[in-house]
């Protein structure tokens, strides 16, 4: 053990036995958490090894529609000097449930290696930063320098550049044309050059059939020059897939997993490159955005010239020019502490019955109660009154009156929208009490109202317009002993 191996072990048996502090934690953004928990880690080397790292050096990835311009560009040239200096590959991920998150940051940030979920990593930048953020990913905290030769043992796959039109390369399973081992994951990574796209022709192919593919198989990812996945397809059986099959794009990953049995003879293929048609090169945003539903940025030099990409809230779809809702709800993005209604591009939450929305937009307050009346004239306000009330309220107040007591409610002042909906007011935001038949909204002062007959009454006061800005209602109640003199009508 090295000096500073020791000093750094040392240091964590003597954190590990100091007496816990009660502090009431510190909210943090997960930017934040990731800062905080990097930033203490003895200068990210872990004393006690305990370093997680990526199974069969295989680490499967999206990228944000966030990231985009310089940022995305620097990604991919840390995802390349990682992969050409060590043993790792990273690949677009698909059915894995673990996987990075490549996220666009004020700062990079990666936590040391693997971590388990969906794991983010945050880009910002200059290339140092990035460069080792990726590094961190994979659990490394130095530099490896470039004239050192990678030695893989006991791995399949490699990166493949396609330096001519005339050349002609060859992939196969492994074994081939034995049966491929049990419980392997392979990698290939094909590139062509600018203005050029990747085909493929296969010779033979016999791999594992099942209805979707699920044991055995080859995936292949489509990517433009940027990067951006085009079209994936999977393949088992024994069907040979279309010979000449052109991917449209400068990139072609390949994957090919087997599980523990049933194994095959595999496949064989030849890849090479052809020109791209000059009419696919000269698209451009000024004709019709481009073809991109949101964003069109444009590239030069590059296999197409356009870039898509989407407004928050929606991702890009394999198509590269479609953009489509998240669904911030089924995902439990920022999550709503009660309910979640999800939005074109984004979600609302709102509350239960009894309870207001906070001004966070997320979590729920007890808003109403139970009151008693008394001789005494008490008030209920709504929420935030008099400023502007907040949408998604949801609150409910219960009145209970002593036996043979009446009540006396007056709305000394309301201002509530009037929102109509089918014809019908009072739709959104209104004011309900529960011995008065209609809804209440509009602007209306001094409403008196007589409850008899009943120990209890209910006042509920529900929004959900979020263009308004009305102060709410102010309401007094009191009561009074039947025996005295007969309530006003």
């Amino acid at each position: 053990m090295t000096m500073r191996e020791l000093i750094s072990f040392t240091l964590l048996l003597l954190l590990r036995n100091m007496p816990m502090v009660n502090c009431s934690p510190v909210p943090t953004t997960a930017l934040e958490d990731c800062l905080l928990q990097t930033s203490s880690s003895l200068d990210g080397i872990d004393p006690v090894g305990t370093v997680q790292s990526w199974p069969k050096n295989l680490v499967p990835f999206d990228v944000s529609n966030r990231l985009i311009g310089k940022q995305r560009e620097l990604l991919f040239r840390a995802l390349d000097f990682w992969e050409a200096r060590t043993c790792v590959s990273f690949f677009p991920h698909s059915e894995q449930s673990e996987f990075v998150k490549f996220e666009a940051g004020e700062r990079s940030c990666s936590f040391l290696g693997k971590i388990g979920g969906i794991q983010t990593v945050y880009i910002s930048g200059n290339d140092t930063e990035v460069f080792t953020a990726v590094g961190r990913l994979i659990g490394r905290t130095d530099t490896p320098p470039t004239d050192q030769p990678v030695i893989c043992p006991d791995s399949c796959g490699g990166n493949f550049n396609i330096i001519r039109s005339s050349h002609v390369g060859y992939l196969h399973s492994p074994n081939y044309p034995e049966s491929y081992p049990s419980n392997t994951e392979c990698i290939w990574k094909l590139t062509a050059q600018d203005f050029h796209v990747v085909s493929i022709d296969f010779q033979r192919f016999n791999i594992e059939d099942e209805e979707d593919c699920l044991y055995d198989f080859l995936e292949l990812f489509f990517l433009d020059s940027q990067r951006n996945i085009i079209r994936k397809v999977k393949w088992c059986g024994e069907e040979v897939p279309d010979a000449d099959l052109e991917s449209g794009g400068t990139h072609v990953i390949l994957r090919f997993h087997s599980d523990d049995s049933n194994n095959r003879i595999g496949f064989n293929l030849s890849y090479y490159e052809v020109e791209q048609p000059l009419q696919e090169r000269q698209q451009n945003c000024d004709i019709n955005n481009g073809g991109c539903d949101h964003w069109c940025i444009p590239h030069v030099h590059v296999t197409k010239s356009v870039l898509c990409a989407c407004r928050e809230g929606f991702n890009l779809a394999a198509d590269g020019h479609t953009c489509q809702d998240i669904d911030e709800c089924a995902l439990k993005v920022d999550s709503c502490q009660q309910r979640c209604r999800n939005t074109n591009g984004s979600y609302q939450c709102f509350c239960r019955t009894g309870y207001s929305l906070d001004a966070d937009q997320k979590t729920c307050n007890e808003c109403g109660g139970r009151l008693t009346a008394s001789a005494t004239t008490r008030s209920i306000y709504s929420p935030g009154f008099p400023g502007p009330y907040p949408y998604h309220q949801n609150c409910k107040w219960l009145i209970e009156v002593e036996e043979n007591h009446y009540l006396n409610i007056t709305v000394v002042y309301m201002d509530i929208a009037v929102t109509s909906s089918d014809g019908k007011r009072c739709q959104k935001d209104f004011l309900k009490l529960e011995h008065v038949k209609r809804k209440l909204c509009g602007y209306y002062t001094q409403l008196n109202y007589v409850v008899e007959g009943q120990r209890s009454t209910y006042v509920r006061f529900r929004t959900e317009d979020i263009s308004t800005n009305n102060s709410g209602f102010e309401i007094t109640y009191t009561q009074a002993r039947t025996s005295d003199e007969e309530p006003g009508r």
